[in-house]
């Protein structure tokens, strides 16, 4: 069965699928510290799960606060990230040999790409074109910034996988109505959720379309289902919190950091300051989550127009270039960036249909609004870049088959001139 799969895989999106495979493990042999034993939050809480501490992240030292692992002090229950990628890691920290536990880590990340390449030509080839579909998939293959993020410990290959899966199925049953893609749908939006809480707002756009289009029962089911997967996180928080925390306790973080001129050091030292608060109480996220969402309101009252300022800014840094992160302002993701986005805009306008393509449209807009709400990092363009490369791979595929066409004419005028 498998043989049979391969045989039938377009020869060039098998060749991209080698190239793009051997790339992403030359990147990682090559450029990723392998003896690295940190993972960000979600490896500081598994870390802690497994030190049977529970799902904790926050402790203060000296009255001052901090956050991540450690050993020595006490540390606050969490839920500082969704459990998702947490889960994900934790069976790989049984793994006590670090280089081991990342390159399978990492291997694993690496052949999940190779699935969004695949996910991402079938998409294109049925809504755009094949021609379309070949340059998607050799952008996600081969583009560098995408080989590199598959090598990062994080959501970022997992969200590109569920989001192309879900454009796939949300453009096939916005045709032909079929009650697996509604449970389909609604399980990866679910799961989805449980690594990145923002889609939730997504989630909530596509569940308003199908009752704004009186399909009930699709909303019923995709309301219902994502409420199940979502149930057990909520239950876990209202036992840990007492108290209703639907998704993380990071809201008010974020939010203050989208809206203040003040860096992440500066937040923390404002939390020591006001340590009082927060220290000694079992809930002390959720008390700093709702002292920070208190304060971005403060400012944003306080600077109206400061705050219209940061808003533009955002949507800069989101569709355009973000500047404060050498990364991004790297010659190898400023070039395919640039040629990305061009053709995406022109691909945009060219294919233009609120009935065919309403689900990229409202990923899109759900994105710009998050960035908005919070604020922006790099990688947070990366992430929606994925519904815009069909676009970008339309857009170049007509412009080389006009100057085709366009040539072809001209030397059939030519010949018809000397004749």
């Amino acid at each position: 069965m498998r043989l049979l799969f391969w045989r039938r895989l377009n020869s060039k999106i098998k060749t991209f699928l080698i190239a793009g495979f051997v790339l992403r493990m030359l990147v990682m042999f090559l450029f990723i510290n392998l003896n690295n034993d940190y993972y960000w939050e979600y490896g500081d809480i598994a870390k802690y799960i497994l030190d049977g501490k529970g799902y904790s992240f926050v402790f203060f030292e000296n009255h001052k606060y901090c956050h991540g692992y450690q050993t020595e002090l006490p540390v606050y229950i969490s839920a500082h990230m969704p459990p998702g990628y947490v889960i994900f890691l934790l069976p790989f920290l049984l793994i006590k040999n670090i280089i081991l536990r990342n390159i399978l880590i990492l291997t694993i990340q690496n052949i999940l790409s190779l699935f969004v390449i695949y996910y991402l030509f079938k998409f294109t080839k049925k809504y755009f074109s094949k021609p379309a579909a070949i340059l998607a998939a050799l952008f996600y293959a081969l583009i560098p910034e995408f080989i590199y993020v598959s090598n990062l410990y994080g959501v970022t290959i997992i969200y590109h996988l569920a989001i192309i899966a879900l454009l796939y199925m949300l453009y096939d049953n916005n045709k032909r109505y079929e009650w697996k893609n509604v449970i389909a749908l609604s399980l990866i939006l679910g799961i989805l959720i449980n690594f990145r809480s923002e889609v939730a707002l997504f989630a909530l756009m596509i569940a308003g379309f199908y009752l704004l289009n009186k399909k009930f029962k699709q909303f019923i089911a995709i309301s219902g289902i994502i409420f199940c997967l979502l149930l057990p996180w909520q239950i876990r928080n209202y036992v840990a919190f007492k108290s209703i925390v639907p998704m993380t306790t990071t809201n008010g973080w974020n939010f203050y950091l989208g809206h203040t001129n003040n860096e992440i050091y500066t937040i923390e030292n404002l939390l020591t300051m006001n340590s009082d608060e927060f220290e000694g109480h079992f809930d002390a996220e959720l008390r700093i989550n709702n002292f920070l969402f208190n304060r971005a309101i403060h400012d944003i009252e306080s600077d109206p127009y400061g705050e219209i300022k940061r808003v533009v800014y955002k949507i800069g840094y989101l569709w355009f270039l973000y500047p404060y992160d050498k990364r991004a302002i790297s010659i190898f993701y400023i070039v395919p960036w640039f040629f990305i986005l061009t053709f995406s805009i022109y691909g945009l306008y060219k294919n233009f249909s609120i009935r065919r393509h309403i689900f990229s449209y409202l990923f899109l807009t759900f994105h710009t609004i998050i960035s908005v709400l919070y604020f922006v990092l790099p990688r947070y363009q990366t992430m929606m870049k994925i519904a815009l490369l069909p676009f970008a791979a339309s857009g170049l595929s007509i412009i080389y088959f006009n100057i085709k066409n366009k040539k072809n004419t001209i030397q059939e005028q030519n010949l018809s001139e000397t004749l």
